[in-house]
């Protein structure tokens, strides 16, 4: 982000013909922890930086994310699959029955 922010204020002196006065950053979630090591790596970037909800526990979310696939892969998509029965396989069964 250091790049992107100094970048940005050489398009807008050029564009404008004046250096801006203010700026700030606002972000969530992968911004807010761009956020937050923008904050600590290069704290004279910003006048104010707004972060909510920073993603800031990567490796937790993603252990997280691959124990949710795990657990959903084992599961069938809906009870007809299994044969087991459920609101699509007994409609079934009391359907073929009927004809």
């Amino acid at each position: 982000m250091h790049l992107t922010a100094k970048t940005t204020r050489e398009i807008t002196k050029e564009y404008y013909g004046k250096s801006i006065i203010r700026a700030y950053w606002n972000c969530c979630s992968n911004g807010g922890r761009q956020g937050l090591i923008e904050a600590q790596r290069f704290p004279d970037d910003f006048d104010g930086i707004i972060v909510a909800s920073p993603w800031v526990d990567q490796t937790g979310f993603t252990v997280g994310a691959i124990w949710n696939q795990q657990a959903l892969s084992a599961v069938p998509l809906y009870a007809g699959q299994t044969g087991a029965g459920g609101p699509q396989g007994n409609g079934e069964v009391r359907c073929n029955r009927r004809s």
